[in-house]
């Protein structure tokens, strides 16, 4: 169940950073390469208890940074943390 709402909140952000022009392009980058990081995670690949702090760190921190000019993002990051948490990432 939980992972079926990871998949879900992963394909949203996806799309939302698909269509949000107004995010820079070295931004996406950023993003997609966390999700990324993601999906190789949650795909079984073995990763050390300190390489899942630091990617929930820095998805919290690229959520930090897109508080002002892209809410929507921040907040659809965060509840991928929240997720990723509650799997015990």
């Amino acid at each position: 169940m939980v992972e079926d709402k990871l998949h879900a909140q992963l394909e949203g952000l996806h799309a939302e950073l698909a269509r949000a022009t107004e995010v820079k392009r070295g931004e996406k980058d950023v993003v997609g390469h966390l999700l990324t990081e993601v999906v190789d995670l949650m795909s079984g690949d073995e990763v050390a208890e300190q390489q899942h702090r630091d990617l929930l760190e820095r998805l919290e921190s690229k959520a930090l940074e897109f508080d002002f000019d892209h809410p929507k993002l921040a907040a659809m990051l965060r509840r991928l943390v929240n997720l990723l948490a509650g799997l015990g990432v």
